[in-house]
């Protein structure tokens, strides 16, 4: 603790603790009046930190628009539910509706 170079200043080589009263004068005289500029390699903290704060407003646009998909696709589904009942000989399975005949695989060969 000696070794420190603000040691002296805040009177840590006694063995005793200071009060509250004379250690905030110290730790003034302390501080740095000017302090030293960020070094440019932290500006990839700069970065992460812009999308760490950008990250919520992505979220909720994209929370939007899978709304409003989810919102479609429960439109569709009423929509198709009206058109079976509606129109039963559409949805029947194999039904020639399309005007297309339905394939046929031949399992047996030539």
């Amino acid at each position: 603790m000696r070794s420190i170079p603000y040691a002296a200043v805040l009177s840590a080589t006694d063995r005793q603790a200071l009060d509250i009263g004379t250690l905030g004068p110290l730790l003034t005289e302390i501080r740095d009046p000017n302090p030293r500029p960020r070094p440019a390699d932290r500006t990839g903290d700069d970065k992460r930190v812009s999308r760490t704060r950008a990250q919520p407003t992505t979220t909720r646009e994209n929370a939007a628009v899978y709304r409003a998909v989810a919102a479609d696709a429960r439109t569709e589904k009423a929509l198709r539910a009206r058109i079976a009942e509606r129109h039963p000989k559409l949805n029947e399975p194999g039904g020639r509706s399309s005007g297309v005949t339905p394939l046929t695989f031949d399992t047996a060969g030539p």
